[in-house]
C-alpha cells in the first residue's frame, strides 16, 4: 500500500542529525589522558572525564485515526510505521491510537514542549471526533495543545483532490518556521490565493489561526516537510495547511447529508467527482458484497496494481452504508447496485463469470492459507450444509473447495494428496521429510522399488505390518506404508538426531564409554523386541543408528522383506557385535581374530574383561551363545560402571566460555571465532546446526570470503581438542553431542525446572537452596569475549535468565521470612538494574515487612519521579504513604495538562528548553543487556566496599552554564549533520510458539514444530518471508521487513485450539506476538515483547492448554483496529506488558 518506502525514507534525511544526549555520558579518552598528562597524579586519582554522549535529534509520535472509515487503511499505518522506524532517522517511533471519541490511548502522546519531538497523525478526517460535538471539542483541543508544544502535521491518505470533502479541508500555500522543531504556532503561512480573510498569518495572528500541514503519504511531501522542521531563517516551503481553530465544523458545512439523496443523486454524483478507476471499481463491486476483503480482491482482480485511494474514494462516496459485523462490512443503499450495474458497459457485465473466475484464481493461491480472509461454508459434522443467505463471491477449482472445506469424511488420501514433500535427506533420493497433513505432523517418507516376485512385496508389506504395531524407545515408529505408483513406500516418524557414523567417523570411531556402553544396551534390547515382533533388521551398521540429543538411540532403515526367524536373528546379532567391537577397539572386526581385553582401549580398564566375553559371545557362531551375551549386555550395573570411570568434559558458558576435563585439565578453546562456533553448537545441544547458520551467527552481515574452509578448520581443531565421538560432521552442517558430559546452561535450566516443581510441592527451603546452586553456576558476564550476533542474543536470553532466577530467589527469602537478606541482595540489584519493576516491587515488601517505612518510601518516590506507571507499584506507594503520616496523592484529581500558552516561562523555557517535570529522558536507567551482572560487581569491588553511584562531571553542565552566563548562542549550536554511514535499525515482528513447562521431550518438539508450520502455511506467509528459529524451548518466527503478520496472528487465534485438539498430548503452549528493533549489526536495541513471566502466570492461573499474549503494539492493529470479533476476549496482563487470550482444547 505504501508505494515506494525507500523513497519516502530519503525523503526524511534532513532530519537525519544527531545532538547531545541529555543523561548518557560517554568517556572523552583525549581529555582524560590530557587530564592525567597535567596533573601527573598517581593512578588512583585519575578522574575520567565524560562528554555527553550522541543521540539521534528527534523522537516520532506516530498518532493513527481509529475512527469508522479507517479499517481500508490499516495496512497503510502499519507500513508506514515500519518504513519510519526502520528509517534510522528517529530516535524513537512510537504508534498511539486516537479513538473515535477524541482520546488518546497512551499518555506518551503528550510529550511536553522539548524540542525534539514530532507527531505525525493519519487519518482520512472523516470520523466523529473531526466534527461538532463532545468528541470533536475534546479532539480539537488535543490538537491545539499538541500544536503549542511541538509540530504537528496530519498525513491523509486519501488523494489531495479529495480533501475538500472531508472535515479538515486545506489551503495550497508556503510555509515558513523561525527555527529547527519549531511548534505550529510559530509557523508563518501565505496561501498561493488570497481571499478577503486570507493574508500573511503569522504566529502572533490575533485571530487565533493555527496552520496545520496536511500531506499526502508520499516522498515529494514528506520531504518539503521534513525541511520545514529541520531548516531554520525562514525560509518558505511549499504545502497544504488546514485552519486549526473554532469553530468546528458542522456534517452540513463541508459535505451534502447523504441520507436525504435518492440513488439517482448518489450515482451522479459520485460519478462526477470520482476518478474512471474508482467509478469503474464501483461497478463491478456491484456484481458482489461490498465487504472490505471482498473488495480488495475485485480490485486485485480488475487492476495489475491496485491503489488504495480508488477503493476509498468508493467507500466514501455516501453509497455505501456500514453494517452490523467486523470493521469493513458494508451493503450498498437502495437502488444503488442496479443503477451502478447500468453503468457497466454491455461487454464488461457479460464478463461476470470471467471477473469471479479472476476472483477465483487469487483464492486459489491462497486456498487455506490465508486464514481470516474468506470464510468458506463448510459442512456440519452431521453432513448438512450451512446455507448462506448472501450471493458468491468467486468461482474456485474442486482442488480449492477441498481444501477449503476439509476432506471428505472416511475417504483416505493417498500418498501424494496426504504427504506433502519438503526436502530430500541424504543423497540416494529414497529418503524425503514431508509432513503429514492429516495428523500435523513431519514425518520421513522412504521410497522402494517395486519387487518382480509378488513374494517379495507380500514380505515387505507382513514386515512394515509387524514394524507398525511395534511400539519401543529404540526402534523408529512407522506410522503408515503401502504401494502406490509402482512404487513401494513407508512413512516414518522424524527424528531430530544425528546418525552414529557422523558421530563416530570423524574421530576413529571412537565413543566416550558411558554413550558406548548405554547404546549397546539399547540396542541388544531394540533388537530382541523387533525379533519377538517377527521382524528382522537385515542391514544393522553404524549408518542404521540414529542418536537423539538426551543419548537414546534409535534403530531405523530397516531391510523390510527380509524373513525372520533363527538364521535372521543370529545375523542380526553378529552385525551388532562386529558394530560394538569397531567403535570399542577403534577398528573393525576380521575372521578368526582373537577378541582379548587388551583390544579394547575406549572401555575403562574394569570393563574390558566382561566386553571381551560379551563380544565374543555376540560374535559367535552359536545363536545361544549370542543370546547369552545379549543378557550379559543388557545388565543395568555396565552403564553406571562406565559412568562412574569416565571423567566428563565440562562446557561452561555462563562466564567466560571454557571447556575443562576435570578441575585440573583445562582445554584450549581457540579463537574468538572457534569459541562462538563452540557455543553455537552446545546452545543447540546435540542437534544439527547447518553452515549457513554458523556463519550468520559466528560473523553476521561480514561473512568471509572462505567461510566453508573456516568453518571446517574449526571443526578440526575443536574435535582435536575436545577428543573422539563428540562433534558430527554432517552433510550440511555440524552437532555436538553432550549426553556424557556436564553443560552448565542445560544444569542451570534443569535446577529453574527443579525449583519450579519444589515450590509448587510446598519445599521452600530447598527451592531457595536450589535457586543458590543455579546462581552458582555464574561465573562473571556469560559468553564473555564471544564475538558474533548468536552469542549477543544468548547473552540477551541468558541475562533475562539470571535476572528471573534473582527474582525467584527474592521471593523465596519472602515467603522463609529472611526479610534482612531480601532486601540485601534487592538493594544490589536494583542498583544494578534500576529499571526493573519487580525488583523494585519486591524490594518495598522487604523494607515495609522489616517496618523500615521511611527507606521504602524513599525507594517509591525514586520510582515516581522516574516516570513509573506500573499500578501494583502505585498501589504500594499510596499504602505507603498512609502508614508514614502523608496525604496519598490522587493521581486522577490532578488536571492531565497544567501549562498554558500565555503561562509565565523560566530560562529554560525562554530559550525553547523545557524539561518535563512528570517525566524522565529516555535511558535514563541503563539497559539490561549493557550492565554487568551483579556477580561480577561484586568481584570487581574489595570486599565490603559500596557499590558505586554515578557521578556527573561539571562538564555535562556546560548548558546551563552558558544560559547562566548569557551565551545561548555559543551554547546552542546547530548539531552537526550525521554521517550518512551511522549506524542503522532494522524493526521486525516476532513470534514465539513455545512450551510453558520446560523441558520436553524431542517428540514433543517435534510436534510442536509441525503445529508452527501449519499455522504458516494457513497464514498465507511464503518462506522468503520470515525466518524459523528453532531451539530446545520451542520456535520463534521472525517476519522480514515489510511483512504483515496479521494473517498469521488471526491464523493463530483462529486455529490453535485445533491443532492442540488433533495432536493430543502436546505439552502447555505459551504463544507471544510482539516487535523488536535491531541495529543493522544484529544487535537488539529494544523490544516490546510480554513479560514472559506473568503470561506464565496467567496460563498457571486459568488451567488452559495454551496462551495468545500480545504486545501493546499488536493488541491495537490486530484486536482493536482489526477484524477481530470480541476485543473483550482478550485481557491485560497483571503488569501491564500485554494482553492475553487463554486457549481451551474440549474432548
Amino acid at each position: 500500500m505504501l508505494r515506494h518506502p525507500l523513497a519516502l525514507q530519503r525523503s526524511l534525511r534532513p532530519l537525519k542529525r544527531r545532538t547531545d544526549a541529555p543523561d548518557r555520558p560517554q568517556l572523552d579518552e583525549r581529555a582524560t589522558a590530557d587530564r592525567i598528562a597535567r596533573l601527573g597524579a598517581a593512578p588512583e586519582w585519575w578522574l575520567p572525564v565524560l562528554r555527553p554522549a550522541q543521540e539521534r535529534w528527534l523522537r516520532l509520535n506516530l498518532v493513527y485515526d481509529a475512527g469508522p472509515t479507517m479499517p481500508v487503511w490499516r495496512p497503510l499505518v502499519r507500513e508506514l510505521h515500519t518504513a519510519l522506524a526502520q528509517s534510522g532517522i528517529f530516535r524513537t517511533v512510537t504508534l498511539h491510537r486516537a479513538e473515535p471519541d477524541g482520546t488518546v490511548r497512551h499518555h506518551g502522546a503528550h510529550t511536553p514542549a522539548d524540542g525534539r519531538t514530532v507527531t505525525l497523525l493519519v487519518s482520512d478526517c472523516m470520523g466523529p471526533q473531526w466534527r461538532q460535538g463532545p468528541a470533536g471539542t475534546l479532539w480539537y483541543a488535543t490538537l491545539r495543545r499538541w500544536a503549542h508544544r511541538m509540530p504537528l502535521a496530519v498525513v491523509q491518505p486519501l488523494p489531495e483532490h479529495l480533501w475538500r470533502d472531508t472535515a479538515l479541508p486545506t489551503t495550497p500555500g508556503l510555509l515558513s518556521a523561525p527555527h529547527p522543531a519549531a511548534p505550529n504556532t510559530a509557523l508563518a503561512f501565505t496561501p498561493y490565493e488570497r481571499d478577503g480573510d486570507d493574508g500573511d498569518d503569522g504566529p502572533g495572528d490575533p485571530g487565533g489561526f493555527l496552520p496545520l500541514p496536511v500531506l499526502e503519504p508520499g516522498p515529494r511531501w514528506l520531504a518539503n516537510w521534513a525541511s520545514l522542521i529541520a531548516v531554520a531563517s525562514g525560509q518558505e516551503f511549499p504545502g497544504a495547511a488546514a485552519r486549526l481553530s473554532r469553530p468546528l465544523p458542522t456534517d452540513s458545512d463541508d459535505r451534502t447529508d447523504v441520507t436525504g439523496l435518492s440513488a439517482e443523486e448518489l450515482v451522479l454524483r459520485f460519478r462526477a467527482a470520482a476518478s474512471p478507476e474508482a467509478f469503474r471499481l464501483a461497478g463491478h463491486l456491484a456484481l458482489g458484497r461490498p465487504d472490505l476483503p471482498v473488495m480488495r480482491l475485485v480490485q486485485a482482480a480488475l487492476e495489475p496494481h491496485p491503489r488504495p485511494q480508488h477503493l476509498a474514494e468508493v467507500i466514501l462516496s455516501g453509497m455505501l452504508t456500514g453494517v452490523a459485523g467486523p470493521p469493513g462490512s458494508y451493503a450498498f443503499r437502495p437502488g444503488v447496485r442496479e443503477l451502478l450495474l447500468r453503468g457497466l458497459p454491455r461487454t464488461a457485465r457479460s464478463r461476470t463469470t470471467d471477473l469471479l473466475s479472476r476472483m477465483g484464481a487469487l483464492i486459489d493461491e491462497r486456498a487455506g492459507a490465508a486464514a481470516g480472509e474468506i470464510r468458506a461454508t463448510t459442512p456440519l459434522a452431521a453432513s448438512r450444509v450451512t446455507v448462506t443467505k448472501s450471493e458468491p463471491i468467486a468461482t474456485v477449482t474442486p482442488r480449492t473447495r477441498d481444501r477449503l472445506v476439509g476432506v471428505e469424511p472416511g475417504r483416505r488420501p493417498a500418498l501424494g494428496a496426504r504427504y506433502r514433500i519438503l526436502e530430500r535427506l541424504g543423497p540416494s533420493g529414497s529418503l524425503w521429510r514431508a509432513e503429514d497433513t492429516e495428523r500435523r505432523r513431519s514425518v520421513v517418507v522412504r521410497l522402494h522399488s517395486m519387487p518382480s516376485e509378488p513374494e517379495r512385496l507380500q514380505a515387505f508389506l507382513r514386515a512394515t505390518e509387524a514394524l507398525a504395531a511395534l511400539d519401543h524407545p529404540n526402534v523408529v515408529a512407522v506410522h503408515d506404508h503401502g504401494v502406490e505408483d509402482g512404487q513401494r513406500y513407508v512413512v516414518m516418524e522424524y527424528l531430530d538426531g544425528i546418525s552414529l557414523n557422523s558421530l563416530v567417523s570423524p574421530g576413529g570411531y571412537r565413543l566416550p564409554a558411558p554413550l558406548l556402553v548405554s547404546l549397546g544396551r539399547q540396542l541388544a534390547d531394540a533388537l530382541t523386541a523387533v525379533h519377538e515382533g517377527g521382524v528382522a533388521h537385515g542391514a544393522l551398521d553404524m549408518t542404521k543408528v540414529l542418536i537423539l540429543p538426551d543419548g537414546t538411540a534409535k534403530l531405523t532403515l530397516f531391510d523390510l522383506g527380509q524373513a525372520s526367524g533363527g538364521e535372521a536373528y543370529w545375523r542380526d546379532l553378529r552385525a551388532l557385535g562386529k558394530l560394538l567391537f569397531h567403535l570399542s577397539s577403534g577398528s573393525p572386526a576380521q575372521v578368526g581374530m582373537r577378541i582379548s581385553a587388551d583390544r579394547f582401549a575406549a572401555l575403562p580398564d574394569a570393563l574390558r574383561p566382561t566386553y571381551a566375553m560379551i563380544l565374543g559371545r555376540l560374535l559367535s557362531d552359536d545363536l545361544m551363545e549370542q543370546q547369552e551375551g545379549v543378557g550379559l549386555l543388557q545388565q543395568p550395573g555396565l552403564v553406571e560402571q562406565a559412568r562412574t570411570a569416565h571423567a566428563p568434559l565440562r562446557y561452561s558458558l555462563l562466564g567466560r566460555p571454557s571447556v575443562s576435563r576435570g578441575p585440573a585439565h583445562p582445554l584450549a578453546t581457540g579463537s574468538p571465532q572457534e569459541r562462538a562456533m563452540l557455543a553455537m553448537l552446545l546452545l543447540h545441544h546435540g542437534r544439527r546446526v547447518t553452515h549457513t547458520r554458523l556463519t550468520e551467527g559466528i560473523w553476521g552481515r561480514k561473512t568471509p570470503t572462505r567461510a566453508a574452509a573456516l568453518l571446517g578448520t574449526y571443526a578440526s581443531r575443536l574435535r582435536n581438542a575436545l577428543g573422539p565421538g563428540v562433534l558430527a560432521t554432517l552433510s550440511d552442517g555440524y552437532a555436538l553431542h553432550t549426553s556424557a558430559d556436564h553443560v552448565d546452561i542445560i544444569t542451570c535450566q534443569q535446577l529453574v525446572e527443579r525449583t519450579e516443581k519444589e515450590r509448587a510441592a510446598g519445599n521452600i527451603a530447598s527451592a531457595r537452596a536450589t535457586v543458590d546452586d543455579a546462581l552458582n553456576l555464574w561465573d562473571g558476564d556469560p559468553l564473555t569475549d564471544v564475538p558474533g550476533p548468536a552469542a549477543a542474543a544468548a547473552r540477551t536470553r541468558f541475562l533475562q535468565l539470571h535476572l528471573s532466577l534473582c527474582a525467584t530467589g527474592a521471593e523465596l527469602d519472602l515467603e522463609l521470612g529472611e526479610f534482612e537478606r531480601a532486601a540485601t541482595d534487592l538493594a544490589e540489584l536494583l542498583r544494578a538494574y534500576p529499571a526493573r519493576e519487580d525488583f523494585r516491587r519486591l524490594y518495598l515488601i522487604a523494607l515495609r515487612r522489616q517496618g523500615r517505612i521511611e527507606e521504602a518510601l524513599g525507594a517509591y518516590e525514586e520510582y515516581e519521579l522516574s516516570g513509573g506507571r506500573n499500578p501494583e507499584l502505585l498501589a504500594q506507594g499510596r499504602e505507603l504513604r498512609e502508614e508514614f503520616g502523608d496525604a496519598p496523592e490522587d493521581p486522577a484529581g490532578e488536571p492531565a495538562h497544567e501549562e498554558h500558552p500565555d503561562a509565565p516561562t523560566d530560562i529554560d523555557t525562554a530559550y525553547g528548553f523545557v524539561a518535563a517535570p512528570d517525566e524522565l529522558p529516555e535511558g535514563f536507567f541503563p539497559p539490561e543487556d549493557e550492565t554487568p551482572l551483579l556477580r561480577s560487581l561484586r568481584e570487581e569491588l574489595p570486599e565490603g566496599t559500596p557499590l558505586p553511584r554515578d557521578e556527573v562531571p561539571d562538564g555535562l553542565f556546560a548548558v546551563e552554564d552558558a544560559l547562566l552566563a548569557e551565551r545561548v548562542e555559543d551554547a546552542y549550536d546547530e548539531p552537526a549533520e550525521e554521517d550518512d554511514d551511522a549506524e542503522e535499525r532494522d524493526e521486525r515482528d516476532f513470534v514465539r510458539f513455545g512450551f510453558a513447562d520446560r523441558p520436553q521431550p524431542a517428540a514433543a518438539a517435534q510436534e510442536l514444530r509441525r503445529l508452527v508450520e501449519e499455522l504458516v502455511d494457513a497464514s498465507g506467509l511464503t518462506p522468503h518471508q520470515f525466518e524459523l528459529l528453532d531451539d530446545a524451548e520451542g520456535s520463534t518466527l521472525r517476519l522480514g521487513q515489510y511483512v504483515d503478520g496479521g494473517d498469521l496472528f488471526t491464523a493463530t487465534v483462529e486455529g490453535l485450539h485445533e491443532q492442540l485438539a488433533q495432536v493430543g498430548g502436546l505439552p502447555r503452549l505459551r504463544v507471544e506476538f510482539w516487535r523488536a528493533e535491531f541495529r543493522y549489526d544484529g544487535g537488539e536495541e529494544q523490544g516490546d515483547r510480554p513479560d514472559t513471566g506473568s503470561v506464565t502466570a496467567a496460563l498457571d492461573a486459568s488451567g488452559a492448554r495454551a496462551i495468545i499474549a500480545l504486545s501493546d503494539f499488536w493488541h491495537s492493529v490486530e484486536v482493536l483496529d482489526g477484524a477481530f470479533g470480541d476485543p473483550d476476549l482478550f485481557r491485560q496482563l497483571d503488569d501491564g506488558t500485554g494482553w492475553y487470550l487463554l486457549v481451551q482444547v474440549h474432548s
